[in-house]
């Protein structure tokens, strides 16, 4: 299982205070049975379900990549690593679709690229 790097923990625990809502009304807001769950998000010791990680931002009017900032670093990574695949794939092909490899380099383009990879060197 992934668990997240406690240094990278967002500010759940603070925004919840700050509301004022105790982990038992988040597990309810969450549908989840207790407490325990909110507890381990808070700590970073457990990996939130898409579901929930919406669910929060939307109740804290946030975006789920600053409330879980490592697993959208992991997940942005995976993205990448996937679409640079899949275009180098589109790429090597006798005649690739114009439009095809315009969405995959325009998807790719989408996501903040850090300086690793540029669809233009593809």
């Amino acid at each position: 299982m992934l668990f997240m790097n406690h240094s990278q923990t967002p500010a759940l625990r603070q925004l919840r205070r700050s509301a004022g809502l105790t982990q038992d009304d988040v597990a309810r807001i969450l549908g989840v049975g207790g407490r325990s769950y909110v507890a381990m998000l808070e700590s970073g010791d457990r990996v939130p379900h898409v579901r929930d990680a919406v669910l929060l931002s939307m109740l804290f009017g946030t975006k789920e990549a600053e409330l879980f900032p490592h697993l959208y670093s992991i997940t942005k990574e995976r993205f990448r690593s996937n679409m640079t695949f899949a275009l180098k794939e589109a790429m090597a092909e006798r005649q690739p679709e114009p439009e095809r490899l315009s969405f995959l380099r325009n998807a790719l383009t989408s996501v903040e690229l850090d300086g690793n990879v540029t669809p233009e060197a593809l």
